[in-house]
């Protein structure tokens, strides 16, 4: 024998399909972690690029946003009878 050298080889087919379901659990959680950290830059350079505006402006834009969700805002439907 040397260094290296195989010394057996198993052959499962249980525990291939196991691997072979874990391997794409992994890749799964992979992409939900990048999606979740490009979503985290995203809404970081958001932050940022507000806090870089002017105060007068930020104001008005939450004044804005005030007024928009007062103008959108739902009213009860009246019951109707038939």
């Amino acid at each position: 024998m040397t260094q290296g050298q195989t010394l057996a080889v198993i052959d499962s087919p249980e525990l291939s399909a196991k691997l072979s379901q874990e391997e794409a659990t992994l890749q799964a959680l992979q992409t939900d972690w990048q999606r979740a950290r490009l979503d985290a830059d995203r809404k970081t350079a958001q932050l940022l690029a507000f806090e870089r505006q002017p105060r007068s402006i930020r104001t008005r834009s939450k004044e804005s946003s005030i007024a928009v969700v007062e103008r959108t805002s739902w009213a009860p439907i009246p019951s109707c009878t038939f």
